[in-house]
């Protein structure tokens, strides 16, 4: 088969042939008609090559259609996310929210400084939202399917401490601008689209925040411990823990993936919660509130609990974990 743009020539150049040789065989009997009839005539023959033509360019559309290269697999995104920001801090998991889908990103950015003053902080918080447009442009830019499969970019940006200073859902419509936008062009595009910021920091972190910057320094060894019990397989699971910092709440949030249905049997759910609570209980990590979603395989919610801080660091042994938390399981 031709490529399209010689297919394209070369029709064109058949369809003028035609047209030359229509002339041609009209040639003498157009001679012995009178004016009128010959212009009739030559209308005819130019109205015929012209459908000819269209007729042509239409299968030529129909036969150079290229079928997708690949098909997208939900299952195969993390893996590429995890490559994409290999040099960074970071978690990533996907989940349905308002019926959209939307992958979530939390990241750490060094550069932000928890200790920004009100002089400041407006730059910090500038930094944090061009992070979080960045890194959404990057992942529907670089991995070809995070735009056919998701509705939106989730994310969550915070400095060392783990302070949260920009955390927001941005429309995977709203990203699709050039290629390699301009820190600006990126930022206005975001502005443009009328859509609501959910957090941006505009006051400076609380000082009661500042002291826990050496009790969270416990979290990556505490994460990866985390890891081992919300994922049992080899395979990238759907799940992530992270800790975020705002109004004056430590929250850990913590998503993972039922596999089977005996995963989501409440005796099986306590039984992961009750590990958790467990290792968290073992640090001097300040929680305030766990968060805990439970997901299957396409990112929908399938169970929620929140557990409240003081069931972490100060348990009542006379009631079980059970008595303490309740699971509310999604329709």
């Amino acid at each position: 088969m031709l490529p399209p743009l010689l297919y394209y020539e070369n029709s064109i150049n058949r369809d003028y042939d035609l047209i030359n040789m229509l002339f041609m065989c009209l040639n003498e009997p157009v001679k012995k008609m009178d004016q009128d009839m010959k212009y009739y005539v030559i209308l005819i023959v130019i109205i015929l090559c012209l459908l000819n033509l269209l007729s042509c360019h239409s299968d030529n559309k129909q036969s150079n259609t290229i079928p997708s290269p690949f098909t997208c697999d939900i299952r195969d995104i993390l893996p590429q996310v995890d490559k994409l920001l290999a040099e960074y801090t970071f978690e990533a998991h996907y989940i349905t929210v308002h019926e959209k889908l939307v992958l979530s990103i939390w990241l750490v950015v060094p550069e932000l400084d928890p200790y920004a003053s009100a002089e400041t902080i407006a730059e910090n918080s500038r930094l944090a939202f061009l992070w979080g447009a960045k890194i959404s442009h990057n992942a529907i830019s670089q991995i070809d399917c995070v735009r056919e499969l998701f509705d939106g970019i989730n994310p969550m940006i915070v400095d060392k401490n783990y302070n949260c200073w920009y955390r927001d859902i941005i429309p995977i419509e709203v990203l699709l601008i050039a290629q390699d936008p301009l820190d600006e062009a990126l930022l206005s595009a975001i502005m443009r689209s009328g859509m609501r910021q959910s957090y941006l920091r505009t006051l400076p972190v609380w000082s009661g925040e500042h002291g826990q910057g050496t009790k969270q320094s416990e979290w990556p060894e505490l994460r990866g411990v985390i890891q081992e019990i919300l994922c049992k397989t080899q395979k990238r699971c759907n799940s992530a823990a992270y800790p975020l910092i705002f109004n004056e709440y430590f929250t850990i949030q913590m998503y993972w993936e039922a596999i089977t249905e005996n995963e989501m049997d409440d005796t099986v759910v306590y039984d992961h919660l009750e590990q958790l609570v467990e290792k968290l209980s073992d640090t001097t990590i300040p929680v305030d509130r766990l968060e805990v979603c439970i997901v299957n395989s396409q990112g929908r919610l399938l169970i929620y609990s929140k557990v409240n801080g003081y069931v972490i660091r100060s348990p009542d042994e006379e009631y079980t974990l059970k008595d303490q938390i309740k699971l509310y399981h999604m329709p």
